[in-house]
């Protein structure tokens, strides 16, 4: 663990202060995961139309595949909810690397009939809490 101030040595002294360090690791990390649960929503985008295309009977889940258990249930939901939704571009906008909470309540917001154009042209100059606020606003109506 590294902690204080890092002296690096090259043609001189470089500082570099390791809580800037852990800052900027933390937020590569994230973009990262960001990325992945886009990922994960495409793919289960995908099973989604296959198992449409399939034969009833079937369980929620094909055979062998389960929501993430290290996520709460309400990480799962929020990505079933981005990988159902019919606006792809949610999806493509979590592979570039977008949040799963923003992904999701987009998606519910196209969903109760706000339109999806709009909705995806301004979506990121709101911050969260104003879009689940304009959610809410939805479901009263």
């Amino acid at each position: 663990m590294v902690s204080g101030t890092v002296l690096v040595e090259s043609d001189g002294f470089v500082y570099v202060d390791a809580v800037d360090f852990a800052e900027a690791e933390v937020r590569r990390l994230e973009a990262h995961i960001r990325r992945l649960r886009g990922r994960q929503v495409e793919l289960l985008a995908n099973w989604i139309s296959i198992k449409f295309s399939m034969p009833r009977g079937r369980g929620p889940w094909p055979t062998g595949f389960r929501p993430p258990s290290t996520s709460p249930p309400q990480a799962s939901a929020r990505l079933m909810t981005a990988a159902r939704t019919d606006l792809p571009q949610v999806r493509e906008k979590m592979l570039a690397g977008s949040g799963i909470d923003r992904a999701a309540v987009v998606a519910k917001l196209a969903a109760a009939g706000l339109p999806a154009d709009q909705l995806l042209e301004t979506a990121d100059t709101f911050s969260l809490g104003r879009l689940y606020g304009l959610l809410e606003k939805t479901r009263r109506l």
